[in-house]
């Protein structure tokens, strides 16, 4: 009987296709049925397809109209008609797969077996009777229910593998990066290059205290015969007795490198290349802001790049972790899991280098055990009023930090010029009787401990010692008699800590134009990636060099200075190179 009130089940293939689809429904909702789904799909092998969407071929017709994309189409080229296993699927293909799916450049899609489906479509016929219905019902659910479910899943375990990689590459990097030489003890001016907008420039004391900040309007093209923008910055120089100038490597670096050159502004005064990713996204956050209220944010960017030399660590923890410049599609990945990289790269050197307190900023004081917002702007306080801090134990003269907060705080923060000298070390003041103790047991001068050869004399006298007998000795446990020869061990300077460059730019070449397939060049590594890594030669964009073309066992690091040729340029993918020999 038909119902012929309702017009969607007035005929037989309606009526039928109705049935169907609550079979569908039964059978995907079925708790046996998913479970069998779930062990199926992990030994099922997919093919990951993509291809290139309609829309973004449409040329855009009106110029007032925008893009719908973020990117160039062809940035995506290499996925315009890509297909991979999804177990050999790389973790940055799946990102790059992400983001063009995104920004609707590529449309992705899960290519699934027959074998998958032969595979529940005999399990589904010993749950149920009706083998017709059963078929029929399946087949729906397969396109309508099952193929989706399977393409999130698998997609969904690919990004999530991914994420992982990149969060790895990302903290990997983060650590050397945060681990970067500071320079001490000299006055710094900032330079952020441009050309329209002119060069910013910001001066720091030793303290990392601004001194000047200002704009200058440098004749960067060099038309004119005298420029009164020269005389200005000589002034400031002098001014101020600036001992190093910091040049941020963004827009207009090699041309105001030239300039300073020409007018003699570096012949007392040593200029050294500094990285400035985010510089100027911090110099527009609310940290900037709270730090400099009401000033130009393109001056804070110029004192930020003076600081980034002073005290690297406390300078960079400011900037929103994906705009750092390191990692793989760090923008892709979701902001907690780079906040908590951050919090573990941030913890792990900490720990391994401590905090020097005369030049910390309050945005990493506020990171350290038992201080919080308001205890670091006390400290920072205190510092500028009495021109630093003179040891350790002078930070219980900070209001608000007592005992207990000392307790916690002390053994992270360092006193470099203190003249206790396990102050400079990350030794806590608690265990400084049986650090002293230890060092009078293997005949070491804690007076020597700053100096280059202390480390290698601890090394070979602890070779012959039993740490365990010592430690009860001195009446301590293993952990802190450990912890106390590491920081004997622990050079000024360990030989994986990146140092600041002086100009290692190829100086024929000043931008991306004048590349030409052979051309060999200078630069800095500046991010490594599963992949390879990119290199900062001074044209602009960084170039890549694949892993294909590191060449022997040749393995460059985050900061190293590379000497690399050009092979190809293809616009608009980076410029790639190979990797001709690490430089000392």
């Amino acid at each position: 009987m038909l119902c012929t009130d309702n017009e969607e089940l007035g005929t037989l293939d309606k009526v039928e296709s109705h049935v169907t689809h609550i079979i569908a429904d039964i059978i995907y909702k079925d708790t046996r049925v998913l479970e069998h789904m779930r062990s199926l799909k992990e030994e099922t092998r997919f093919t990951i397809q993509s291809s290139r969407t309609k829309s973004s071929t449409k040329e855009k017709v009106d110029d007032n109209k925008k893009i719908d994309t973020k990117s160039d189409p062809n940035t995506y080229k290499l996925y315009f008609e890509w297909k991979c296993p999804s177990q050999f699927v790389k973790p940055h293909q799946t990102l790059a797969l992400n983001r063009g799916e995104d920004e609707k450049i590529l449309s992705v899609k899960v290519v699934v077996p027959d074998w998958f489906y032969n595979k529940l479509e005999r399990y589904c016929l010993t749950l149920w009777k009706s083998g017709f219905w059963v078929r029929k019902g399946l087949g729906d659910a397969c396109n309508r229910l099952i193929k989706p479910w399977l393409s999130r899943h698998v997609r969904s375990d690919l990004t999530a593998t991914a994420q992982k990689e990149a969060v790895k590459t990302f903290t990997t990097n983060l650590e050397k990066y945060l681990l970067t030489e500071p320079i001490k003890n000299r006055t710094i001016l900032g330079l952020d290059p441009g050309f329209r907008a002119g060069c910013k420039v910001g001066i720091i004391n030793s303290n990392g205290e601004k001194l000047d900040a200002c704009t200058i309007h440098p004749d960067l093209r060099q038309h004119k015969s005298f420029d009164p923008a020269a005389k200005q910055l000589k002034d400031l120089i002098s001014k101020y007795g600036v001992e190093l100038i910091g040049l941020g490597n963004g827009t207009a670096c090699r041309e105001t490198e030239l300039w300073l050159k020409k007018h003699n502004l570096c012949d007392n005064v040593p200029i050294i290349i500094v990285p400035e990713q985010g510089a100027s996204i911090y110099s527009i956050s609310k940290e900037a802001q709270k730090e400099h209220p009401n000033m130009d944010p393109n001056l804070i960017s110029a004192l930020s790049i003076a600081r980034r030399v002073l005290d690297p660590l406390g300078e960079l923890i400011k900037v929103d972790p994906k705009n750092l410049g390191v990692g793989l599609y760090q923008h892709d990945i979701p902001p907690k899991m780079l906040e908590t990289a951050l919090d573990s790269a941030v913890e792990k050197v900490v720990s391994l280098v401590g905090v020097d307190i005369n030049t910390a900023s309050q945005a990493m004081l506020r990171r350290i055990s038992g201080l919080n917002e308001g205890r670091a702007k006390k400290i920072i306080e205190y510092r500028q009023e009495n021109s630093g801090f003179q040891s350790r134990a002078e930070i219980m003269k900070v209001p608000g930090i007592g005992k207990i907060t000392f307790q916690q705080c002390a053994g992270f923060l360092t006193v470099l010029d203190s003249s206790e000298p396990l102050d400079t070390t990350i030794i806590h003041p608690e265990s400084y009787k049986i650090a002293k103790s230890f060092a009078q047991k293997i005949g070491v001068n804690l007076k020597d401990l700053t100096k280059p050869h202390f480390p290698q004399i601890v090394e070979s006298k602890v070779i012959t010692i039993n740490i365990s007998q010592t430690s009860e000795e001195l009446s301590t446990d293993v952990c802190t008699l450990e912890l106390i020869i590491n920081a004997f061990k622990q050079k000024k300077y360990e030989d994986n800590v990146i140092t600041f460059c002086k100009p290692v730019y190829s100086v024929a070449v000043l931008n991306a134009e004048q590349l030409k397939e052979g051309t060999t060049l200078t630069g800095v590594v500046r991010n490594v990636v599963p992949f390879g890594c990119f290199v900062d030669c001074g044209v602009g964009d960084n170039g890549l060099i694949h892993r294909s073309n590191l060449g022997g066992n040749q393995t460059p690091k985050l900061g190293d200075r590379v000497a690399v040729t050009v092979i190809s340029s293809p616009k608009p993918k980076k410029i790639q190179l190979r990797l001709d020999k690490i430089l000392d």
